[in-house]
């Protein structure tokens, strides 16, 4: 993707239960722009600013935001953000029962359902940021893991992950959370068995 010096707001949305994996940690008392510099972006080929957050705690409800760091377990990366529908506490695991975090008073996310076939949501957490890139390419790894996968029913209800990149010049919005060589979003009724 053509970023190169252009100003871009990028949200991330996430509507994912939690990650369930053992010896993981998760560190809630980052802010927002620590989150996006230290550990999304990590480089100095960026600017980056007005950071904004919400979820479940902008509600009276359960953190959903949070940093990892895998210390050495078999987990695909070695540290990173958690966005989470739920208590962002489970995250580490091991996950032994059915996490049902998150009450009707923490509200989905409308970019969310614009950028995906997600409708009526909830228990949305997102970071969204304006950043300029000084490369001409960006890149970054996900994983999504959800509570729906196994449960039966994860053909019609489903939980899903936008990366949303929006050029502030053109106004192009574009979801780059897809399905590889596609324009299909990142969600459980997309990727599951059969």
């Amino acid at each position: 993707i053509d970023v190169f010096m252009k100003k871009i707001l990028l949200r991330i949305t996430i509507l994912v239960s939690t990650v369930s994996l053992g010896q993981i940690t998760v560190d809630e008392t980052l802010t927002t722009q620590q989150l996006v510099e230290d550990i999304l972006i990590n480089s100095p080929c960026a600017e980056a600013s007005n950071f904004i957050q919400s979820t479940g705690t902008n509600f009276g409800d359960d953190n959903g935001i949070a940093a990892f760091d895998a210390n050495g377990s078999a987990f695909p990366f070695t540290n990173g953000i958690v966005l989470s529908t739920g208590n962002v506490a489970n995250a580490p695991g091991p996950n032994l029962t059915l996490h049902s975090d998150g009450g009707v008073g923490w509200p989905g996310d409308a970019d969310l359902e614009a950028n995906t076939t997600a409708t009526d949501t909830n228990n949305a957490s997102f970071i969204q940021f304006d950043f300029v890139p000084q490369i001409a390419t960006i890149n970054f790894n996900f994983l999504l893991a959800s509570e729906e996968y196994n449960q039966n029913f994860e053909c019609d209800f489903s939980d899903a992950f936008a990366f949303i990149l929006t050029n502030q010049v053109t106004g192009i919005v574009q979801n780059l959370a897809v399905l590889p060589g596609t324009v299909i979003p990142i969600e459980v009724t997309n990727i599951h068995p059969e």
